[in-house]
Order: C-alpha cells, then sequence, then structure tokens
C-alpha cells in the first residue's frame, strides 16, 4: 500500500462533487498528493470508462514524473494506463486513461478538437503559477463544460486563496487540504554577503548538514548554471563524502530527474540543487532542510526589441513561502534564506501573471482559429492588455498568417506546426523553397536551448560565416555523422542533453512536412534558401552594423544593439537578429546583446517587403564643399538600406 497523503482524506468528498458539478476548485499545498492521487482515484472510480483523465503541468519535468509515479503506483508500465504527452514527446497508447500532458500540448489538442471527444475530465494542475497557457485553457475549458454536461473541469492550486477561480466557474464548489506541516524555523541573512552564489550555497548546505542529523536538503537555484557551479563545489568537499549531490531541473533525462525525487539508498542523506520546478510541481521526498536563494530565471517580453526574454528576477512573497515549506512535510524543518527578512517583506506578494507580460502572438493566433480574432470577446480571469494584443496581430499580419482579420492558408498551415508563429512560418516557407528537412532542423535549433553552451574559444579562433544559425546546423550534421558518439560531442563542445532534444524536435517536425516546392540541387542553393525561409520569420528583425567591421548594431525598430563576439557574422552588413538578449538582472536593464543572426541581402527585403521600404530624402549643407546636398535614403524601419548624395536640385 502506498503512504498515506494529506489528501487522501479529501477524495470520497471530491468524487462526491463531481457528480453534481461540473467544475470543482481543489486547494491543497505542495506535498499533499493532489497532482497523482486525485486522478489516479478519478480513474479507479470509473475504470471501465475508455476516456481519459487529461492532467495539465506547467513543465515537461513535472509530467512526466507526475506519470511515471503514478504508473508505478498503479502497477503498470509507463505509456499504458497512465502515460505522459509533452512537446517533441509521447508516452502513451490506446490504453491509456490518465494522460500528463504540458498546457501547450493540450492547448494544440482543442486547436484540433475544441471538444474533447475523448476526455472525460481535464485537471489543470498548479494553477496559481498562472501560466499564459493555463490562463488559455482556463477560458476555453469553462466554455466546454458549459457545453458539455458529461465533461468535468478540476482547477487545483497550491495557494489557500482560490476564490476568484471559483467566482469565474460560477460559484462552483471548493474542496481545500490545509496538509499536513510541521513547525518551520525560517532564518534569513543579517549582514550582506558578497561572495559568489555557489559558495554561499555550499557553505549553507554544510550548516545545515552539521546541524542536523537527518533528512535531505532541497537547494533552490535561478538557473542550471548556478546549480552546476554549486554541484561542483559540493561534490568535492571532503565534509560531504556520505552525501548524494543530484541536479534537478527541465533539461535531465527522465531518469536523472527520477533519481534526485526518489527515495535514494537507507541510509544516505542528499542534496538536490533544483530550479523552482521543484517549487510546487515536483515533492522531494525526506526533505528537512530548504535553501532558498530566492531567485529565479523568468520569462518576460521585451517591448525595446519585440523578443522574449529570460531574467533572474527575486522571487514573490508566495514562492517564497511556497518554497520554505517544503522543509516541513515529514517533520520539523529549517529554512535558510540567502536574503534579508527587509528584502523578503519588500517583495510582491504574488507574481504577475504571464498574460499580463507576455508575448501573446501564439495565443492570438490559436484564437483565430477558434473563431475569436478578437480577444476581447472572450471572459478571462484578468484580461490581456490590449497593447500586446494589438502588437500580436501586427507580427501576425507580418508573417502572413492573418490577412484583414480573418487566417489565410499560411496561418492555418503554422497552426498544424508544434512550433511559436516565428518558426512555424520559416517552415512553411521552408516547404515552399524545397527545403523543408532543412527548415525543420533550423526550427528546432532554434526552439531549444543553444547546441552550444561553451563559448571558451577565443573569437579569433572561430570559423567565419553568413549565419550563426548555418554554423549550428553544420555542428549538428557533423555529429549526426558520427552517430552522436558522446567523445565526439564533447570535443566538439556540445551539450549532449540539449542535442538530444534538437534531434527529438527535429524528428517530430520532419514527420509533419513536406516539399511543395522544388528542391535545390546543391548545397550553397539549399543554405541560400534557408536564409530566406528564415526571413519570413523574422522579417522585422533585420539589423545593419553601424560601421564596418564594428559590432555595433541598429535593428529595424530603432533598438540600438550589439553583436556578439562570437557570433560567426563578422563580415555580415545587413542581418537578421533571431537571437536577442537583455542582459539585466534583478530589474537592471542592461546592453541589448543579438547573439545569433543570418545573412539578409537587401534586395530580398525590397522585392518581398516593398511596402515596408521607405524613400527620405532631405538636404544639408556639405562645409568641405561649400554647397546644399541632398541627401536620399531608403530605410526598411531604422535600417538604411541605400544611400546616396548629390548636389541640391536648383529650385
Amino acid at each position: 500500500m502506498p503512504a498515506p497523503l494529506p489528501i487522501d482524506e479529501l477524495l470520497p468528498e471530491i468524487l462526491r462533487q463531481l457528480t453534481t458539478s461540473r467544475c470543482l476548485v481543489v486547494e491543497a499545498a505542495p506535498g499533499a498528493g493532489k497532482t497523482t492521487r486525485l486522478p489516479r482515484a478519478l480513474y479507479e472510480a470509473a475504470p471501465g470508462d475508455e476516456r481519459q483523465i487529461i492532467v495539465t503541468e506547467p513543465r515537461r519535468l513535472a509530467a512526466r514524473l507526475a506519470a511515471r509515479f503514478v504508473a508505478q503506483e498503479i502497477g503498470c508500465p509507463l505509456g499504458d494506463k497512465v502515460g505522459y504527452s509533452v512537446r517533441f514527446e509521447e508516452k502513451t497508447s490506446a490504453r491509456t486513461r490518465v494522460r500528463y500532458v504540458t498546457e501547450g500540448v493540450l492547448l494544440r489538442q482543442l486547436l484540433t478538437q475544441p471538444e474533447l471527444p475523448a476526455a472525460r475530465a481535464v485537471i489543470l494542475d498548479e494553477f496559481h503559477e498562472r501560466h499564459l497557457a493555463s490562463d488559455h485553457l482556463l477560458v476555453l475549458l469553462a466554455q466546454l463544460s458549459q457545453r458539455r454536461p458529461d465533461f468535468r473541469l478540476i482547477v487545483m492550486s497550491a495557494t489557500l486563496n482560490a476564490a476568484p477561480i471559483a467566482e469565474y466557474l460560477g460559484g462552483c464548489p471548493r474542496v481545500r487540504s490545509e496538509g499536513r506541516a510541521y513547525p518551520l524555523e525560517i532564518r534569513h541573512t543579517h549582514t550582506p554577503d558578497e561572495r559568489p552564489l555557489d559558495k554561499r550555497v555550499s557553505s549553507a548546505v554544510k550548516d545545515i548538514l552539521r546541524e542536523q542529523a537527518e533528512g535531505h536538503v532541497l537547494v533552490f537555484l535561478p538557473g542550471v548554471g548556478d546549480i552546476e557551479r554549486a554541484r561542483a563545489l559540493l561534490t568535492n568537499a571532503p565534509q560531504l563524502v556520505d552525501v548524494d549531490v543530484f541536479p534537478l531541473h527541465g533539461e535531465m533525462p527522465l531518469a536523472a530527474q527520477a533519481k534526485a525525487v526518489e527515495a535514494g539508498p537507507s541510509g544516505r542523506r542528499k542534496v538536490v540543487l533544483a530550479t523552482n520546478v521543484a517549487e510546487s510541481s515536483i515533492t522531494v521526498d525526506g526533505v528537512r532542510a530548504v535553501v532558498d536563494a530566492g531567485l529565479a530565471r523568468v520569462a518576460g517580453y521585451s517591448p525595446w526589441t519585440g523578443r522574449s526574454t529570460l531574467e533572474t528576477k527575486e522571487t514573490s512573497q508566495s514562492s517564497a513561502t511556497q518554497r520554505a515549506g517544503r522543509a516541513g512535510r515529514t517533520g520539523p524543518g529549517l529554512v535558510l534564506r540567502l536574503y534579508s527578512e527587509g528584502n523578503f517583506k519588500s517583495r510582491p506578494l504574488q507574481d504577475t501573471p504571464e498574460l499580463q507580460r507576455l508575448d501573446l502572438t501564439e495565443l492570438v493566433l490559436s484564437l483565430h482559429k477558434l473563431g475569436y480574432p478578437d480577444p476581447s470577446r472572450l471572459a478571462w480571469l484578468d484580461p490581456p492588455p490590449s497593447a500586446a494584443v494589438e502588437s500580436a496581430q501586427r507580427l501576425l499580419n507580418d508573417l502572413g498568417a492573418t490577412r484583414d482579420g480573418q487566417l489565410t492558408p499560411i496561418g492555418h498551415r503554422m497552426l498544424s506546426l508544434p512550433l511559436p508563429p516565428r518558426l512555424a512560418r520559416v517552415v512553411v516557407e521552408g516547404e515552399t523553397l524545397g527545403i523543408a528537412e532543412e527548415a525543420c532542423l533550423a526550427a528546432a535549433l532554434l526552439s531549444e536551448r543553444d547546441i552550444r553552451p561553451s563559448l571558451g574559444q577565443r573569437p579569433m579562433d572561430l570559423e567565419t560565416g553568413q549565419s550563426d544559425l548555418q554554423e549550428r546546423i553544420d555542428r549538428f550534421r557533423d555529429a549526426e555523422y558520427d552517430e552522436f558518439a558522446p567523445h565526439v560531442i564533447r570535443t566538439m563542445g556540445l551539450d549532449a542533453g540539449r542535442l538530444g532534444q534538437v534531434r527529438q524536435a527535429h524528428s517530430q517536425l520532419q514527420r509533419q512536412v513536406r516539399n511543395t516546392g522544388t528542391a535545390p540541387t546543391d548545397r550553397d542553393q539549399v543554405e541560400l534558401r534557408l536564409r530566406r525561409a528564415v526571413l519570413s520569420g523574422f522579417c522585422d528583425r533585420v539589423a545593419r552594423r553601424a560601421q564596418s567591421g564594428g559590432r555595433r548594431l541598429t535593428l529595424a525598430n530603432g533598438t540600438k544593439a550589439q553583436l556578439s563576439e562570437h557570433s560567426v557574422a563578422r563580415h555580415v552588413e545587413f542581418m537578421l537578429a533571431l537571437d536577442v538578449e537583455e542582459r539585466s538582472a534583478l530589474g537592471r536593464r542592461g546592453d541589448t546583446v543579438v547573439s545569433m543572426v543570418s545573412a539578409v541581402d537587401p534586395d530580398w527585403l525590397m522585392s518581398d517587403y516593398g511596402d515596408r521600404v521607405e524613400a527620405q530624402e532631405e538636404l544639408s549643407f556639405n562645409s568641405d564643399k561649400q554647397r546644399v546636398e541632398e541627401l536620399s535614403r531608403l530605410c526598411y524601419g531604422s535600417v538604411v538600406l541605400e544611400e546616396s548624395r548629390q548636389a541640391a536640385r536648383p529650385g
């Protein structure tokens, strides 16, 4: 028998409420067991029902691990009665009755199956995180619950204030589990510590292991790099010879993730270094202490570059409270916060919903498909900003996905691909140009984290080329030629985990595309056409060097940026900014750095996007020649394509 969890005693009441209510809100603290026990209870209440119970998770890691755990508890192979579907990966079968999915996967399913005929219930897990996709799903599924009397919608939150959600769902019932929390001792840093984060974490972990005689330690860090640096220090510490140190983040293989979460050898303590995935989505058994750096990598949207951003920011009070609660599930716990109590009190109470701060292009495109070209017609829990909606509509028009408020054939084709709008547009153009397979690889590389994370080479040691994207493609092909042998991957300076994710994405995309145009006959033509395809998805990201040989750039939208010193496009004048990073920390805006570019021919801009090219003329006085001159320019936004100067015509 599995160990009892706090949610267990509420399961009969939850099942009773669902017999008469189409919607239900379940409030339970992290570790209560709601993610695994509730879906299982729904399945076991009607094992003969062939329809699925779909559970959405905000992260791939959580979906994989939850499915693995429930399959083990039920006693079936993963992918049989219990399975998961995440982006570019699926472990299900015709027998699957409980399916864990990422929120984006369910959104794509709703585009083709708006009535979800094969589902009898959807559980929105961890709704308190207020991801863009979860708010989108809430709107669509609330409507579905009104159309289908046999369908049940359950919204689960780790916070204890879900009244607005229940009210939004027509005043539906709420069921609350207070959880099983033990006393917590929370300590804050009293004096500033200027040491690097990994050293502060190492000291905190050693202090806890000396002070506490039992239990595991969970450490919250903002990113993978921070985890690896702290791991190196702790693994080599002589005081920790009897302690296992595990990383836990989304880039790891499922087996490694499970090893970090599940119980290890009896008697051995472990330290788990995790991103915020362990804040609510994942429970690490046996944790009695938490070290909280108070930071997280947070998705955002830059109004200067028009690009998605990922910044390190201070977490909210709510997030800090949830992290601390992880230490009090199996006994009295200790929490060390690596920041002051005053800093904690100055933080916002809750995180801002993603709907209020992210790019909405993908959301607006999908709503077009569902018959809502104007998102304001929908009843949102919190409405999206009108300026963000208008920006998304302009971009969709630029991409050729919409015209006059209607989806075009290009837009319909883009929606059939499991990619963000820009990358979907690149693949669609690749099909037209006869290079679908190469466009799929380009999209896969751009959709995942950079396969070349180590930039240890000096700039003069790097290749010179027309495109950083093409350089990544060439590296991928070289690794592919050697059958992705581990020693080859290491020698090439590539990240094996990220390379595996790109391979998986590339493989799935290849199965969904076809060439509609004539394939080129030589390699140079393939590369040229790929750059043309990339332009179709990034037509608003044209940039030009401020001066020959310099790294300062001007983007079409007026942004001033700097080209990364590691770019291979050292002699390219006109380019597309494919990856733009605003280097900032803790709310301080820094430089805008373009880290990946692809060369673009100005003639392509004038022939394909002539409506965006503007002729400008102005008069100026040339003091050297002592005459008035006429300056003529052809401009693509703020980028000057051509410029000429001549003596002003009389009159």
